[in-house]
């Protein structure tokens, strides 16, 4: 545990390369912070939230090519993933909204984020902060989404898992998705077309709730893994989010 009266540790620094600890819901959690080389051109600063327990490590080539294009980022492991202590099992999606937010007012500490990158289930935590923070852009890879009553119920509960899998779910009872409605920002959607993973109703929704203000992507014969490591996909998905943070870019 953290002296209560540290809010930031640092736990490795390297050139450009910071992990630091933070304290969450009583328990440590860990984060990567990659820092381009030239300070002085900072570009857009992005947050990446992980989906389910994939944890930061995922994003690290994302953050390491963002590096090189001059874009600061943030990538931390939710309570019972990864480095970060507590249990997986006990948490609920939103316990995973309340590491978010303390992770944010984090990463804030260092420099101000103007972006969230959140990958699958860590789509549905980034709509929830999109009203409680001064968010510019955000971009969903292979968004997920899930029904209001199952939010307090742990994430590997059986009921949980079912309520996911229950035919036409997603039709109603999902606020998240009035969230990214009235999101002002500009947003990219990202799926790969053999994503088996997401419903295809949701992910017609996901694209009908940005139609006329946002970008929707289908990367061809790419699964759910877009961030999977040196994979065409992966490169497809990096440039496909650099290109679009040019196009919207807010400086």
């Amino acid at each position: 545990m953290l002296n209560e009266r540290t809010e930031l540790q640092i736990i490795e620094d390297r050139e450009k390369f910071k992990k630091i600890a933070f304290e969450s819901q009583g328990n440590t959690l860990v984060a990567n912070v990659l820092l381009p080389h030239n300070e002085n051109i900072y570009r857009d600063v992005i947050f990446f939230i992980h989906g389910g327990i994939s944890g930061k490590g995922i994003a690290l080539g994302l953050q390491k090519y963002l590096r090189e294009q001059n874009y600061p980022s943030f990538a931390y492991d939710s309570t019972g993933v990864g480095e970060s202590e507590g249990v997986f099992e006990e948490q609920t999606l939103t316990n995973r909204v309340d590491d978010a937010q303390r992770a944010f007012e984090i990463f804030q500490k260092i420099v101000q984020p103007s972006c969230i990158v959140a990958l699958s289930m860590g789509a549905d935590t980034a709509l929830y902060l999109l009203e409680q923070y001064a968010i510019e852009s955000l971009i969903l890879l292979g968004p997920a989404a899930y029904h209001d009553a199952v939010r307090e119920q742990p994430l590997t509960r059986g009921d949980f898992t079912r309520q996911l899998r229950m035919d036409k779910s997603w039709k109603t009872g999902i606020s998240s998705f009035a969230l990214l409605e009235r999101f002002l920002g500009s947003a990219l959607i990202i799926y790969g077309e053999k994503d088996l993973t997401i419903p295809r109703g949701i992910q017609r929704r996901f694209e009908r709730a940005i139609e006329g203000k946002g970008e929707y992507l289908i990367i061809p014969e790419a699964n759910h893994n877009l961030l999977k490591s040196n994979s065409q996909t992966e490169r497809q998905v990096f440039i496909s989010i650099t290109e679009f943070l040019s196009r919207h870019k807010m400086r």
